[in-house]
Protein backbone atom coordinates (compact mmCIF):
# COMPACT_ATOMS: atom_id res chain seq x y z
CA UNK A 1 0.00 0.00 0.00
CA UNK A 2 0.85 3.78 -0.48
CA UNK A 3 0.28 6.68 1.12
CA UNK A 4 -3.58 7.56 1.19
CA UNK A 5 -4.02 4.10 -0.58
CA UNK A 6 -2.22 5.19 -3.34
CA UNK A 7 0.54 3.00 -4.92
CA UNK A 8 3.74 4.45 -5.40
CA UNK A 9 2.92 7.79 -3.54
CA UNK A 10 5.60 7.68 -1.08
CA UNK A 11 8.38 7.96 -3.35
CA UNK A 12 6.59 10.79 -5.29
CA UNK A 13 6.48 13.02 -2.33
CA UNK A 14 10.05 11.79 -1.10
CA UNK A 15 10.84 12.91 -4.86
CA UNK A 16 9.47 16.77 -4.32
CA UNK A 17 9.93 17.27 -1.21
CA UNK A 18 13.55 18.52 -1.33
CA UNK A 19 11.90 20.73 -4.25
CA UNK A 20 9.06 21.95 -1.65
CA UNK A 21 11.79 23.02 0.92
CA UNK A 22 13.42 24.93 -1.60
CA UNK A 23 10.19 26.71 -2.75
CA UNK A 24 9.61 27.87 0.84
CA UNK A 25 13.72 28.68 0.99
CA UNK A 26 13.11 31.12 -2.09
CA UNK A 27 10.35 33.07 0.20
CA UNK A 28 12.72 34.22 2.50
CA UNK A 29 15.39 35.08 0.76
CA UNK A 30 17.06 38.40 3.13
CA UNK A 31 20.06 38.75 0.87
CA UNK A 32 17.86 40.80 -1.95
CA UNK A 33 17.07 43.33 0.41
CA UNK A 34 20.32 43.61 2.85
CA UNK A 35 22.37 45.91 0.67
CA UNK A 36 19.44 47.81 0.45
CA UNK A 37 18.79 47.92 3.89
CA UNK A 38 21.75 49.83 5.13
CA UNK A 39 20.47 52.88 3.55
CA UNK A 40 22.30 56.05 4.38
CA UNK A 41 24.26 54.27 6.80
CA UNK A 42 26.13 52.58 3.75
CA UNK A 43 28.89 54.48 4.29
CA UNK A 44 29.90 52.88 7.88
CA UNK A 45 29.48 49.56 6.54
CA UNK A 46 32.34 50.98 3.93
CA UNK A 47 34.71 52.58 6.33
CA UNK A 48 34.97 49.06 8.24
CA UNK A 49 38.65 48.30 7.48
CA UNK A 50 37.38 45.27 5.75
CA UNK A 51 36.96 44.24 1.82
CA UNK A 52 33.87 44.68 0.29
CA UNK A 53 33.92 40.93 -0.56
CA UNK A 54 34.34 40.15 2.86
CA UNK A 55 31.26 42.25 3.94
CA UNK A 56 29.12 40.15 0.78
CA UNK A 57 30.34 36.88 2.63
CA UNK A 58 28.84 38.20 6.04
CA UNK A 59 25.60 39.01 4.33
CA UNK A 60 25.70 35.66 2.95
CA UNK A 61 26.52 33.65 5.85
CA UNK A 62 23.97 35.47 8.23
CA UNK A 63 21.79 34.36 5.62
CA UNK A 64 22.77 30.55 5.63
CA UNK A 65 22.85 30.67 9.46
CA UNK A 66 19.16 31.44 9.74
CA UNK A 67 17.81 29.15 6.72
CA UNK A 68 20.33 26.72 7.72
CA UNK A 69 18.99 24.86 10.68
CA UNK A 70 15.46 25.17 9.99
CA UNK A 71 16.29 23.46 6.78
CA UNK A 72 18.25 20.95 8.02
CA UNK A 73 15.85 19.83 10.88
CA UNK A 74 13.18 19.97 8.58
CA UNK A 75 14.80 17.85 6.22
CA UNK A 76 15.34 15.80 9.45
CA UNK A 77 11.82 15.30 10.35
CA UNK A 78 10.72 14.38 6.66
CA UNK A 79 13.16 11.22 6.25
CA UNK A 80 11.82 10.03 9.68
CA UNK A 81 8.68 10.54 8.66
CA UNK A 82 8.46 9.43 5.33
CA UNK A 83 11.76 6.99 5.95
CA UNK A 84 12.82 7.33 1.97
CA UNK A 85 15.62 5.38 0.35
CA UNK A 86 18.92 5.88 1.63
CA UNK A 87 19.75 7.71 -2.07
CA UNK A 88 16.37 9.85 -1.81
CA UNK A 89 17.04 10.67 1.82
CA UNK A 90 20.56 12.36 0.97
CA UNK A 91 18.42 14.51 -1.43
CA UNK A 92 16.47 15.47 0.99
CA UNK A 93 19.51 17.60 2.93
CA UNK A 94 21.68 18.17 0.18
CA UNK A 95 19.49 19.88 -2.40
CA UNK A 96 17.65 22.56 -0.20
CA UNK A 97 21.47 23.52 1.09
CA UNK A 98 22.26 23.87 -2.31
CA UNK A 99 19.56 25.50 -3.51
CA UNK A 100 19.66 28.15 0.05
CA UNK A 101 23.34 29.23 -1.17
CA UNK A 102 22.20 29.66 -4.49
CA UNK A 103 18.90 31.64 -3.05
CA UNK A 104 21.25 33.54 -0.88
CA UNK A 105 24.32 34.44 -3.39
CA UNK A 106 21.55 35.72 -6.12
CA UNK A 107 19.45 37.32 -4.08
CA UNK A 108 23.15 39.57 -3.29
CA UNK A 109 23.93 39.81 -6.90
CA UNK A 110 20.47 41.07 -7.42
CA UNK A 111 20.29 43.17 -4.81
CA UNK A 112 23.36 45.04 -6.13
CA UNK A 113 22.15 45.60 -9.34
CA UNK A 114 18.87 46.61 -8.29
CA UNK A 115 20.03 48.73 -4.66
CA UNK A 116 17.28 51.29 -2.76
CA UNK A 117 18.91 53.62 -0.89
CA UNK A 118 16.32 56.05 -0.43
CA UNK A 119 13.50 54.57 1.24
CA UNK A 120 11.57 56.55 4.64
CA UNK A 121 10.56 53.34 5.81
CA UNK A 122 12.09 49.64 6.12
CA UNK A 123 8.83 48.42 3.93
CA UNK A 124 9.99 49.43 1.19
CA UNK A 125 13.15 47.70 0.59
CA UNK A 126 12.06 44.40 1.97
CA UNK A 127 8.65 43.98 0.72
CA UNK A 128 8.19 46.73 -2.49
CA UNK A 129 11.21 46.90 -4.15
CA UNK A 130 12.42 45.39 -7.70
CA UNK A 131 14.91 43.36 -6.20
CA UNK A 132 12.72 41.16 -3.56
CA UNK A 133 10.71 40.68 -6.55
CA UNK A 134 13.29 39.63 -8.90
CA UNK A 135 14.65 37.42 -6.28
CA UNK A 136 11.72 35.72 -4.77
CA UNK A 137 10.83 34.64 -8.95
CA UNK A 138 13.83 33.69 -9.74
CA UNK A 139 13.80 31.86 -6.57
CA UNK A 140 10.49 29.95 -7.58
CA UNK A 141 11.38 29.02 -10.83
CA UNK A 142 14.79 27.75 -10.27
CA UNK A 143 13.30 24.92 -7.66
CA UNK A 144 9.96 24.48 -9.65
CA UNK A 145 11.24 24.43 -12.77
CA UNK A 146 13.09 21.37 -12.07
CA UNK A 147 10.30 19.67 -9.74
CA UNK A 148 7.94 20.01 -12.35
CA UNK A 149 10.18 18.94 -15.10
CA UNK A 150 11.02 15.52 -13.23
CA UNK A 151 7.22 15.04 -12.29
CA UNK A 152 6.66 14.95 -15.93
CA UNK A 153 9.09 13.44 -17.75
CA UNK A 154 10.50 10.75 -15.18
CA UNK A 155 9.38 7.88 -13.15
CA UNK A 156 11.21 5.57 -10.08
CA UNK A 157 14.51 6.00 -9.62
CA UNK A 158 15.37 7.72 -13.03
CA UNK A 159 13.08 10.65 -11.16
CA UNK A 160 16.12 10.31 -7.93
CA UNK A 161 19.01 10.66 -10.54
CA UNK A 162 17.19 13.49 -12.26
CA UNK A 163 17.62 14.67 -8.77
CA UNK A 164 21.20 14.65 -8.51
CA UNK A 165 21.35 15.85 -11.93
CA UNK A 166 20.16 18.93 -10.21
CA UNK A 167 21.91 19.04 -7.68
CA UNK A 168 25.20 18.75 -9.77
CA UNK A 169 23.73 21.62 -11.66
CA UNK A 170 23.39 23.60 -8.60
CA UNK A 171 26.72 23.09 -7.43
CA UNK A 172 28.25 24.49 -10.56
CA UNK A 173 25.70 27.55 -10.14
CA UNK A 174 26.71 27.87 -6.36
CA UNK A 175 30.62 27.92 -7.66
CA UNK A 176 29.78 30.70 -10.61
CA UNK A 177 27.80 32.88 -8.37
CA UNK A 178 30.12 32.87 -5.49
CA UNK A 179 32.52 33.55 -7.76
CA UNK A 180 30.78 36.03 -9.76
CA UNK A 181 30.56 37.75 -5.78
CA UNK A 182 33.54 37.80 -5.03
CA UNK A 183 34.94 40.01 -8.14
CA UNK A 184 31.92 41.58 -9.69
CA UNK A 185 30.06 41.62 -6.44
CA UNK A 186 32.93 43.05 -4.94
CA UNK A 187 33.23 45.99 -6.91
CA UNK A 188 30.52 47.36 -7.31
CA UNK A 189 29.38 47.12 -3.74
CA UNK A 190 32.66 49.15 -3.41
CA UNK A 191 30.90 51.62 -6.07
CA UNK A 192 27.64 52.18 -4.47
CA UNK A 193 27.54 55.87 -2.67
Amino acid sequence: DGVLGIPGAAAVIADILPFVLALFLSLGCITACSISLEGRQLWLVRSLPVTAGAVLTAKLRASCLLQGPATLVSALLFVISLRPAPGRAVLFFLLPMAYMLLFASLGLLINLAFPNFTWTNETTPVKQSPAMLLALLAGMACAGIPMALLLIFLQGESRMWGSYGVLALLTAADGVLLRLLRTRGAKRFAQLS
